[in-house]
């Protein structure tokens, strides 16, 4: 199943129990109590040993076969998870570290990255590969320049002269929920002190820094700390008891007034509570809150915009969200009728803000099929109103074109190689138009990378449109010249590894289109030259044949 410095992994099947075990084979070089200790191995978090196997030359470690996904795998497919699922993996893995720690002695794992963890079908996260665990004592320990991977082991692990102990394994951890968190692999060489860029998410980052110090000394003492450091994040919550002093507060004072001004109060004090509870817990519990307040009352707009915010703190929306926020849009309240979009729908200035918002989610954001024929619907709600004081000139300006636009995309799928020209230039103007509305209204700097890579993909894909509707060369190179200035005077500004990563993008995009129009544009006046030539000919002869025939 894999291979690595310290061996390799085979799938394996008892016959008799038609089970599958996991075999590690590594070169023989642990003495007997190491191998006795891998035996009574015992935790949720770890596969459970079934034996340990010794030839003249290699040692067979007979492990559970772990269902799942490997962590690595799955940062590759999503570059990056979100920050409570890192804290919650990593509060796992600080666990199972601990019992390891706690053993007599107490056993450095000593290889912590995503390659040797599997995320099991029920999200809990299983360290695998014991090939590189070893017990610490403090007079006869492992030395450093044997175990572990560059960029993920700690320094001292790197010096043949220290003695490794458990706080290696800390440091692991810091390099690890780093990539968790920002789809980075770790800097191999560097010295571990230089400013990280991470999510600061309530104390993440700084939980990270201190696992990451090269003196040892300074990063925490046991990884029981870091766990506690790990929990503070979920349990950070408003105190529900103030509030809910306050609000009886407010109920008895207010008990001379009708009871229907009485309840309307504690419905808002509540749905405001479950707003306060959606920003301070774990990502299913936020969307649990966003969602009882929107049954609670769906005409106000904060719980639908608060969801689109959690839908992209991770700078994406997957298709899991995509499902859930259609279905509560569908849902009824106990009581009501009409479905929650239909009576947020009475809320014009908030349900223009919230189809503005979800438009620019699905157009943006969304890795799945459809997003943009989606966001279109929503962008039209944005037109369609009569009244537009919910949102900005601009963004009005922004949703109209979009809206036109999605409807492009969906008719390009279906159109002939006959179409008309012209639908392809007022494909282009409305492009054009696009480009040039000012971002003064504070749409993030990544959205407006976004519609520069979008424009160049454009050009790159339809140049042989655009010349047939009639579009000089030059209107197009334009374009790409200003869009490759920008983001090449922008480079030159701080600024998060997502967002470099997005520029490079574009400036490969621009160069690929600024190819493809040179190429097209030169190949099909050619052809057109030939035909022009070919045609006069055949004029020229037939002419000439008419006066011979006279």
């Amino acid at each position: 199943m894999g291979a690595g410095g310290e061996g390799s992994v085979y799938l394996a099947l008892n016959e008799n129990a038609y089970k599958f075990w996991a075999i590690k084979i590594v070169a023989r070089c642990r003495d007997s109590g190491e191998l006795e200790l891998w035996k009574h191995f015992s935790h949720p978090n770890l596969p459970e040993v079934v034996d340990v196997i010794e030839t003249e030359t290699e040692i067979l470690i007979v492990m559970d076969y772990i269902e799942g996904r490997n962590a690595a795998a799955i940062l590759k497919e999503r570059r990056k998870v979100k920050p409570r699922q890192a804290v919650i993996w990593g509060i796992q893995i600080c666990r199972v570290l601990h019992y390891l720690h706690s053993q007599d002695p107490p056993v450095v794992y000593g290889d912590l990255k995503p390659e040797n963890m599997i995320c099991r079908p029920d999200g809990s996260m299983v360290l695998i590969d014991f090939g590189t665990v070893s017990p610490f004592v403090r007079d006869r320990s492992f030395s450093g320049g044997h175990y572990g991977t560059k960029g993920y082991a700690a320094p001292e692990q790197y010096d043949g002269a220290c003695i490794v102990d458990t706080r290696a394994d800390v440091y692991s951890l810091g390099v690890t929920m780093l990539q968790f968190v920002t789809g980075r692999p770790p800097c191999i060489g560097g010295d571990g002190e230089e400013e990280i860029v991470c999510p600061g998410y309530y104390g993440l980052k700084a939980i990270i820094s201190k696992c990451l110090k090269s003196d040892r000394t300074q990063r925490y003492s046991g990884i029981e700390s870091c766990e506690r450091a790990l929990q503070k994040i979920l349990r950070r919550r408003i105190d529900r008891f103030i509030f809910i002093v306050v609000a009886l507060m407010v109920v008895f004072a207010a008990a001379s007034r009708v009871q229907q001004g009485r309840g309307t109060l504690i419905k808002e004090q509540s749905y405001e509570s479950y707003l306060k509870d959606a920003k301070f817990n774990i990502y299913e519990e936020q969307l649990k809150n966003c969602r009882s307040a929107i049954f609670l009352n769906p005409v106000r707009e904060e719980a639908y915009q608060q969801l689109m915010e959690i839908f992209l703190e991770d700078g994406s929306m997957s298709e899991e969200e995509d499902i859930f926020l259609r279905k509560i849009l569908k849902e009824k309240s106990e009581g009501d009728t009409k479905s929650h979009e239909e009576v947020l729908r009475t809320n014009e200035e908030g349900f223009i803000r919230v189809s503005y918002e979800i438009g620019m989610a699905y157009w943006y954001y969304f890795k799945g099929d459809g997003g943009k024929s989606y966001a279109a619907r929503w962008f039209l709600h944005v037109t369609e109103a009569v009244d537009n004081t919910g949102i900005t000139e601009n963004q009005r300006k922004r949703a109209v074109i979009l809206a036109k636009i999605g409807g492009y995309y969906g008719k390009i799928r279906t159109l002939r190689d006959d179409t008309d020209n012209s639908f392809y230039l007022t494909f282009w103007r409305d492009l054009r138009e696009l480009y040039d509305i000012q971002e003064l209204d504070g749409e993030s700097e990544k959205i407006n990378l976004m519609l520069w890579e979008e424009i160049a993909g454009q050009i790159y894909y339809f140049a042989d449109r655009f010349y047939h509707a009639g579009l000089e060369k030059t209107d197009l190179e334009s374009v790409l010249t200003e869009i490759k200035e920008k983001v090449q005077r922008e480079e030159r500004t701080p600024e998060s590894k997502e967002l470099a990563d997005i520029k490079q993008n574009i400036l490969k995009k621009v160069e690929l289109a600024i190819d493809s129009v040179e190429r097209i544009y030169r190949n099909l006046k050619k052809e057109e030259g030939i035909n022009e030539i070919s045609k006069n000919r055949f004029y020229s002869w037939h002419d000439f044949s008419l006066a011979g025939w006279k």
